[in-house]
């Protein structure tokens, strides 16, 4: 998958999630309000206890699906940024290619692969 597919997911998460802990959250509030206002409530304690059995999982699940969405976009977000950066055709082309350096047996000092002695200590080197 994608990391943009991980971003986009995890706000289409997100944003599920705000919705569910707001509405959950509505249904609380007017319980909590009519508790507060007990003489001009118009809910029934019925009806009372029948929003707040919805509005504790919609605020629990609402939480979780936060959270979920939250470390989807992160992830999302880090691995666009970590991804390897590929290099273009033109910017191998300017530069040439360098062999790799040896290393004398007996010196362990670094020599240039054309050398047939080593500078340092005068020993032969294979090739």
């Amino acid at each position: 998958m994608e990391p943009e597919n991980f971003t986009f997911m995890g706000f289409v998460i997100l944003i599920a999630g705000f919705l569910s802990a707001g509405f959950g959250g509505l249904f609380f509030g007017q319980v909590y309000f009519c508790i507060l206002n007990s003489t001009t409530c118009s809910i029934a304690s019925a009806d009372a206890a029948t929003r707040i059995g919805y509005a504790i999982p919609l605020l629990i699940f609402g939480s979780f699906l936060i959270t979920t969405g939250a470390i989807f976009t992160a992830a999302g977000h880090i691995t666009e940024h970590l991804r390897p950066v590929e290099a273009s055709g033109e910017e191998s082309e300017d530069e040439p290619i360098k062999p790799a350096l040896m290393v004398c047996v007996k010196c362990s000092r670094q020599v240039d692969p054309t050398a047939s002695y080593c500078p340092t200590c005068g020993t032969q080197l294979t090739k």
